[in-house]
C-alpha cells in the first residue's frame, strides 16, 4: 500500500527535471529571497528579545549584537547573489548554504539562551518552512530539518536546566510532529508543481504538433498554401526592404493529369509524395518549400 502512495505521490519527471528547474528558477528565486527577508526581520526582532534577557548583561548583549548583525549582512550578500545567478546549480548552493547559515546561527544562538529558556516557537518554525518554502530536492530539505531539529533537541536536552519535564517532552514531540507534517505537506506542494509542470509541457506539445498538423501538408510533408504564401509574403517584404537577393522556384509534374486519368489517384498520390521527397532531400536547410 506505502509503495503505492509513494508511486503516486512522487512525480519523477526525468528528462524534463531540468527544465522543471529553469522554468521555476525566477519564481524560486524571489520566494528564496521573501523567506531570507522575513528571516531578517526576525534576527533584528530578537534583539529585543536578547535586550530583555541580557539588560544586566551589556558584554553578551554586544556580542549577540554582533552576531546577529554579522547574520544580517551574510543573508543581504546571499540574496546578491541569487539577484545576479541565472544558473540552477549555482542558485541551489546559494539557498543550501543559507539554510546551513542560518540552522549554525540559530543553533549557537540556543546556547546563550538561560538555561530553563526554550525557543521551541522558532525551533518548530524553522524547520517546517525548510519542508515548505525550500525549492531544494525534497531529500535535502528532510536531512536539512533534521539535522536542524536534532541539533536543536542535543541542545534541550543536554544544556538546559531546570527546564519542566512536560515543556521538554512536549518540545520533543512537537518536532516529531512538525516533520511529519512538514514532509507530507513539501511531498503535496512538490509532486503538485511537477505534475503541473509535466501539463503545461504536453498541453505545449500538443498545441505545436496541432500547429504543425495545421501548416503542413500531409501527403507531401510540405508547407500547405496558406503556410507558403504567408511565409513568402514575409520573404518579399524582406526583399524590398534590405534589397537582398530573392529566388522563386516552381516545380511541376509533366502530364499529372494523365497519371491519374490512367492509374487513379492513388498512383497520382505516390507520385506527388515521391516526388516531394526528393526535394525534401535535396533543398537546403534554408530554403521554404510548399505545396501550391
Amino acid at each position: 500500500m506505502f509503495r503505492k502512495i509513494g508511486l503516486s505521490t512522487l512525480i519523477d519527471l526525468g528528462e524534463l527535471e531540468g527544465d522543471y528547474r529553469a522554468f521555476h528558477l525566477r519564481t524560486d528565486a524571489r520566494q528564496s529571497i521573501l523567506s531570507f527577508a522575513v528571516a531578517l526581520i526576525s534576527a533584528l526582532g530578537m534583539l529585543r528579545v536578547d535586550a530583555i534577557l541580557y539588560k544586566d548583561q551589556p558584554d553578551v548583549l554586544a556580542w549577540l549584537v554582533v552576531f546577529r548583525g554579522g547574520f544580517v549582512l551574510l543573508t543581504l550578500a546571499f540574496i546578491a547573489a541569487i539577484l545576479q545567478t541565472k544558473k540552477v546549480r549555482t542558485f541551489d548552493r546559494l539557498v543550501f548554504g543559507w539554510i546551513l547559515l542560518t540552522i549554525l546561527v540559530m543553533t549557537l544562538s540556543n546556547f546563550t539562551r538561560p538555561p530553563n529558556y526554550l525557543t521551541t516557537a522558532f525551533d518548530i518554525i524553522f524547520p517546517f518552512a525548510i519542508y515548505i518554502l525550500s525549492p531544494l530536492k525534497l531529500i535535502y530539505n528532510a536531512a536539512l530539518a533534521l539535522g536542524f531539529s536534532a541539533g536543536t533537541l542535543y541542545v534541550d536536552h543536554v544544556f538546559k536546566t531546570g527546564v519542566d519535564p512536560f515543556a521538554l517532552s512536549a518540545a520533543t514531540a512537537a518536532q516529531l510532529i512538525l516533520h511529519l507534517l512538514g514532509l507530507g505537506s513539501a511531498l503535496e506542494i512538490q509532486t503538485y508543481r511537477r505534475m503541473s509542470f509535466r501539463a503545461y509541457i504536453h498541453e505545449k506539445d500538443a498545441r505545436e504538433a496541432a500547429a504543425y498538423l495545421a501548416n503542413i501538408d500531409p501527403l507531401t510533408q510540405s508547407l500547405t498554401r496558406r503556410q507558403f504564401f504567408n511565409m513568402s509574403n514575409s520573404e518579399f517584404l524582406r526583399f524590398a526592404r534590405y534589397r537582398r537577393p530573392l529566388s522563386i522556384l516552381v516545380i511541376d509534374a509533366d502530364h499529372f493529369k494523365r497519371i491519374n486519368d490512367t492509374y487513379g489517384h492513388h498512383a497520382g498520390d505516390v507520385v506527388l509524395k515521391s516526388l516531394s521527397l526528393v526535394i525534401l532531400e535535396q533543398k537546403r536547410a534554408q530554403d521554404t518549400f510548399g505545396r501550391l
